[in-house]
Protein backbone atom coordinates (compact mmCIF):
# COMPACT_ATOMS: atom_id res chain seq x y z
CA UNK A 1 0.00 0.00 0.00
CA UNK A 2 1.22 3.34 -0.99
CA UNK A 3 1.28 6.83 1.32
CA UNK A 4 -1.43 8.18 -1.11
CA UNK A 5 -3.97 5.47 -0.83
CA UNK A 6 -4.01 5.88 2.77
CA UNK A 7 -7.72 7.78 3.56
CA UNK A 8 -9.20 6.36 0.09
CA UNK A 9 -11.95 4.50 1.33
CA UNK A 10 -12.31 5.94 5.21
CA UNK A 11 -15.65 7.51 4.34
CA UNK A 12 -16.56 10.97 5.63
CA UNK A 13 -15.06 13.01 7.48
CA UNK A 14 -16.79 14.03 10.75
CA UNK A 15 -15.52 17.08 12.61
CA UNK A 16 -16.69 17.62 16.55
CA UNK A 17 -15.68 19.96 19.17
CA UNK A 18 -13.18 18.78 21.59
CA UNK A 19 -14.27 21.07 24.15
CA UNK A 20 -17.26 18.94 24.46
CA UNK A 21 -15.69 16.62 26.19
CA UNK A 22 -15.25 17.72 29.12
CA UNK A 23 -18.86 18.68 29.80
CA UNK A 24 -19.87 15.00 28.25
CA UNK A 25 -17.41 12.98 29.97
CA UNK A 26 -16.09 11.48 26.61
CA UNK A 27 -14.94 11.58 23.40
CA UNK A 28 -17.58 9.24 22.10
CA UNK A 29 -20.23 11.66 23.45
CA UNK A 30 -18.59 14.73 22.30
CA UNK A 31 -19.07 13.15 18.66
CA UNK A 32 -22.31 11.97 18.78
CA UNK A 33 -23.39 15.63 19.98
CA UNK A 34 -21.55 17.03 17.35
CA UNK A 35 -22.76 15.29 14.59
CA UNK A 36 -26.19 16.14 16.11
CA UNK A 37 -25.70 19.88 16.26
CA UNK A 38 -24.97 19.76 12.84
CA UNK A 39 -27.60 17.41 11.16
CA UNK A 40 -30.46 19.13 13.48
CA UNK A 41 -30.92 22.63 11.51
CA UNK A 42 -31.97 20.40 7.69
CA UNK A 43 -33.81 17.58 9.79
CA UNK A 44 -35.63 19.08 12.60
CA UNK A 45 -39.56 19.60 12.97
CA UNK A 46 -40.39 23.19 13.80
CA UNK A 47 -40.21 21.84 17.64
CA UNK A 48 -36.29 20.48 17.29
CA UNK A 49 -37.12 17.19 16.77
CA UNK A 50 -35.13 14.97 14.70
CA UNK A 51 -34.93 11.35 13.85
CA UNK A 52 -31.67 9.21 13.28
CA UNK A 53 -31.70 5.71 12.68
CA UNK A 54 -28.64 3.63 14.70
CA UNK A 55 -26.70 3.10 11.18
CA UNK A 56 -27.00 6.45 9.64
CA UNK A 57 -25.35 7.08 12.74
CA UNK A 58 -22.90 5.02 12.08
CA UNK A 59 -22.39 6.08 8.84
CA UNK A 60 -21.73 9.21 10.09
CA UNK A 61 -19.95 9.08 13.25
CA UNK A 62 -18.26 5.73 13.28
CA UNK A 63 -19.78 4.95 16.85
CA UNK A 64 -21.04 1.11 16.64
CA UNK A 65 -25.08 0.90 18.25
CA UNK A 66 -23.00 0.19 21.69
CA UNK A 67 -21.42 2.96 21.67
CA UNK A 68 -24.33 5.31 20.56
CA UNK A 69 -26.93 3.80 23.29
CA UNK A 70 -23.60 4.63 25.98
CA UNK A 71 -23.00 8.34 24.45
CA UNK A 72 -26.83 9.43 24.63
CA UNK A 73 -27.28 8.12 27.92
CA UNK A 74 -24.49 10.74 28.85
CA UNK A 75 -25.78 13.59 26.90
CA UNK A 76 -29.34 12.87 28.45
CA UNK A 77 -27.81 13.16 31.71
CA UNK A 78 -25.64 16.17 30.81
CA UNK A 79 -29.34 17.38 29.99
CA UNK A 80 -28.03 18.24 26.31
CA UNK A 81 -30.17 15.86 24.52
CA UNK A 82 -34.18 14.54 24.93
CA UNK A 83 -35.13 11.16 23.03
CA UNK A 84 -38.38 9.92 22.10
CA UNK A 85 -39.07 6.72 20.87
CA UNK A 86 -42.92 6.47 18.49
CA UNK A 87 -42.92 2.85 18.84
CA UNK A 88 -45.47 2.83 15.99
CA UNK A 89 -42.55 4.41 13.60
CA UNK A 90 -40.10 2.22 15.09
CA UNK A 91 -38.08 5.76 15.17
CA UNK A 92 -36.00 7.17 17.74
CA UNK A 93 -36.14 11.22 17.84
CA UNK A 94 -33.77 13.41 19.56
CA UNK A 95 -33.82 16.86 20.67
CA UNK A 96 -30.98 19.27 21.72
CA UNK A 97 -31.94 20.50 24.63
CA UNK A 98 -33.17 23.88 24.48
CA UNK A 99 -32.72 24.55 21.18
CA UNK A 100 -35.70 24.88 18.08
CA UNK A 101 -35.67 25.67 14.54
Amino acid sequence: MEPSDVGLDFGPRTDFYPGLRRITGSIRSAMLYSCMLTMRPTDATADGWFSKSSDELTAETGLSYTEQVTARKALVQCGLLEERYIRLEHRMFFRIKGMTQ
